[in-house]
């Protein structure tokens, strides 16, 4: 188990990868050690592309570790799980990209309706660090700034991390928070849960460790966070608008087709290069909106990645177990469409490690929710996965088809 402690569960959770897949070295500079991966296989490849659990594509060329540091994993499983879905969205677009004078207004509406369930995922982790991850720290900022109020001042004034008001870590609008009576529940429950993925460091930040030995949160005050979140949002937006203009153009160019059907081969002619620029510069568009949203997307999970582990490392073993168990209630819960979270995470870490997806199943499924995952993973399959694995069949077709025999 990581640092010493706990019930040996993170010796089960670090064997999925073996040692020659990890390097030390930042998330784009950010300190923090990562798994390192190759440039995905070609297009041509088809399906078994998307069966790459570190596949890369556009900006994202690293994951963050997960299995080692139970602080770092709270925050990387699930940034992990968006920057593999980002990577799956570039991929189909480039699949769109060889078959541009292809598509189908209906190719497009699949591609809308993959492109929703990320949307969804987005918010939905991005509410549970909100709510969970960053009420916890809050919580043990405050704590340390009672004891340094309460304890003789070591030097003149406050150090500047405790330097910020009650709620200086919370998001704006956060979800609603669970009643005093669920709160109760949950802690008696978490003094008996072993924490997640890796048991909890003992001294990884000593008790009464000094504030000002913590990393410094003005980066992810209140201002700061509020303005990444409207910015990842307007980004989405983006995203969601430029699909739509993509199969507005496309159901254009399909009437205009079948009205110079019948005309001079000249004129058709002209109208289909004429329609095949137009759809090229509306899946740029598309393209360039997804380059923004992952900038976005990537800025803030190396910012959280590189300055919050520390302060998550300074709570309690108790401390630690609660935010699993809040961690498990917000995405089983609280989330919109928590059938189709559940399967996404393991749907990565399936392909990453079959230990760690086991000990994560354990914890994250509890009675009826077992039986119910069967169903939510095929529901998953139905409307997320095979839409985009169809997608990539045709291009996979079409670039046969050009193949020399």
């Amino acid at each position: 188990a990581a640092g010493g402690g706990g019930s040996g569960s993170g010796k089960v959770l670090t064997a999925g990868r073996s040692a020659s897949a990890m390097t030390d070295g930042g998330i784009s500079g950010s300190g923090v050690a990562a798994i390192a991966v190759v440039p995905g296989a070609s297009l041509g490849s088809g399906v078994s592309l998307m069966r790459d659990a570190l596949l890369t594509r556009g900006l994202i060329d690293r994951y963050a570790e997960v299995g080692s540091r139970w602080e770092l994993d709270v925050f990387s499983l699930y940034q992990n799980v968006l920057r593999r879905e980002l990577c799956e969205l570039y991929v189909l677009l480039e699949s769109f990209d060889v078959r541009v004078g292809y598509v189908t207004p209906s190719d497009v509406e699949d591609l809308a309706a993959w492109w929703k369930h990320l949307e969804e995922a987005v918010i939905a982790i991005l509410q549970m660090q909100a709510s969970v991850l960053y009420e916890a720290i809050d919580m043990r900022r405050r704590q340390l700034l009672n004891d340094h109020e309460t304890s003789p001042p070591r030097s003149s004034g406050c150090p500047s991390v405790l330097q910020h008001s009650h709620s200086s870590l919370s998001l704006e609008d956060p979800l609603q928070r669970e009643s005093a009576a669920t709160a109760t529940t949950s802690s008696a429950e978490a003094a008996t849960t072993a924490a997640v993925f890796t048991a909890p460091a003992k001294g990884a930040v000593k008790d009464g460790a000094r504030a000002d030995a913590l990393p410094d949160l003005n980066a992810v005050s209140p201002q700061h966070m509020s303005a990444f979140r409207g910015d990842i949002y307007e980004s989405m937006n983006m995203v969601s608008d430029e699909l739509r203009s993509l199969g507005a153009t496309c159901r254009v160019n399909a009437m205009a087709t079948a009205a110079t059907a019948a005309a001079a081969t000249t004129a058709a002619t002209l109208s289909s290069s004429s329609s095949l620029s137009k759809r090229k510069r509306r899946l740029l568009a598309v393209s360039g909106a997804v380059d923004k949203l992952s900038e976005q997307l990537l800025a803030l999970f190396v910012l959280q990645e590189r300055v919050l582990p520390s302060w998550l490392a300074a709570l309690s073993a108790d401390e630690k177990d609660l935010v699993d168990v809040n961690v498990r209630d917000f995405l089983s819960k609280k989330v919109k469409y928590p059938h189709f979270m559940i399967p996404l995470v393991a749907r990565w870490l399936r392909a990453y490690s079959p230990a760690l997806l086991d000990a994560w199943l354990t914890f994250m499924l509890r009675g009826a929710k077992k039986l119910q995952f069967t169903v939510w993973r095929r529901q998953y399959d139905v409307s997320h996965v095979r839409l985009g694995e169809g997608l990539l069949q045709k291009a996979a077709a079409l670039l046969a088809t050009l193949e020399p025999h």
